[in-house]
């Protein structure tokens, strides 16, 4: 397999994490690119975007979930029909994860009622169309976000992400259907670059240890 870098380290003249989360949180509210909700979800996500810290899932350890964890960092190809998408994660300081997933290709998925909500990663099945990847997903468990400020989804949610290699540029997005929405979301494309480093590590993910759930405060309770 070839690895696949997107990140690159803001150096010296990068914030500091305070600032970070409060700028993501700004920006992330701001963003045009929203999944929107049928009007009796709103309260819901609402809920969740005040208490973020108390109610995301990532915050106790658990994984980001598809699409959430965006595109993989590293492809192998395990055979013919069969790759295997592996991510760098997030980091065990912040309690959150990515977990590998296993793609099979032009595997028939099992009757929808079979597989609903069976997983965090869900049951996924791929295709070529042209040059591009196409991996079509259901059976997720309904505990996953699909984003940082509370955009929940349904045991009914299924997910179709695109990837296509441009040269040495990796492009992936996702759009997600799900009876919560008022109609299918598509995420903001990523970009990922090659590392053609023959001799570059791959550090895979990370082990979540919990350290954040003493110290989150709830701001509506004054001493």
């Amino acid at each position: 397999g070839q690895g696949v870098q997107g990140w690159k380290g803001r150096g010296e003249g990068a914030v500091s994490f305070i600032n970070f989360e409060r700028d993501s949180g700004v920006s992330l509210r701001a963003a045009t690119n929203k999944p929107q909700y049928k009007p009796e979800w709103w309260e819901r996500v609402q809920w969740n975007d005040l208490y973020g810290n108390q109610e995301d899932p990532t915050m106790s350890c658990f994984p980001f979930g598809v699409p959430r964890q965006g595109p993989p960092d590293r492809i192998a190809m395990l055979g013919p029909e069969e790759y295997i998408f592996m991510h760098t994660g997030g980091g065990s300081a912040t309690g959150r994860y990515t977990k590998p997933r296993l793609i099979p290709m032009n595997k028939p998925h099992p009757p929808y009622e079979e597989w609903q909500g069976v997983s965090w990663l869900g049951i996924p099945s791929a295709h070529w169309e042209g040059d591009t990847l196409v991996i079509e997903s259901g059976g997720f468990n309904d505990e996953s976000w699909l984003g940082w400020t509370g955009y929940i989804h349904s045991w009914d949610m299924t997910v179709t992400e695109r990837i296509r290699r441009e040269g040495n540029t990796l492009h992936w997005e996702a759009t997600v259907d799900d009876t919560m929405l008022l109609e299918p979301w598509t995420t903001d494309p990523i970009e990922s670059r090659l590392n053609s480093d023959p001799e570059a590590f791959f550090f895979g993910d990370t082990p979540c240890d919990e350290r954040d759930a003493e110290h989150i405060v709830d701001p509506n309770v004054r001493g």
